[in-house]
């Protein structure tokens, strides 16, 4: 499927702005009250995170497209995303959900506490962003 000028650019521009943000914005709890905090001596947000996940979500396709990520159990993960619509991001298994506004990256810092394989996907749009296997 050829991609339009106009889907092209946001990709191009989104994906310089995650990286730009990536170090740059503050980390974004999930909706989960139960979710517990990082556990001690294994990295905070403010040391970085060990893994970087930026994925752009344009005209219903996704950059990079659909795949599967593995991450060590135990490692801070940092996903951000880029949406050209409003909707939110779920990652299942874990109930973290993050509000998208169209435009806008949004990051969400999630510590891997579960082994298993994870979907991380958009609510409205219906869109499998990739899947997460914790091992």
């Amino acid at each position: 499927m050829t991609s339009s000028p106009h889907r092209q650019a946001f990709v191009r521009l989104a994906l310089v702005g995650a990286v730009v943000v990536a170090g740059m914005v503050p980390t974004v709890s999930g909706c989960s009250r139960d979710a517990p905090p990082p556990p001690a001596g294994t990295g905070s947000p403010s040391n970085g995170p060990d893994r970087h996940i930026a994925v752009v979500v344009a005209e219903g396709e996704v950059t990079p497209p659909t795949s599967r990520i593995e991450v060590a159990n135990g490692a801070l993960v940092r996903i951000t995303i880029t949406s050209d619509v409003d909707d939110s991001l779920h990652v299942h298994g874990y109930d973290r959900m993050l509000a998208l506004a169209a435009g806008v990256p949004a990051s969400l810092d999630l510590r891997t506490d579960r082994s298993g394989l994870f979907d991380v996907e958009t609510h409205s749009a219906h869109l499998v962003l990739f899947q997460l296997e914790v091992r």
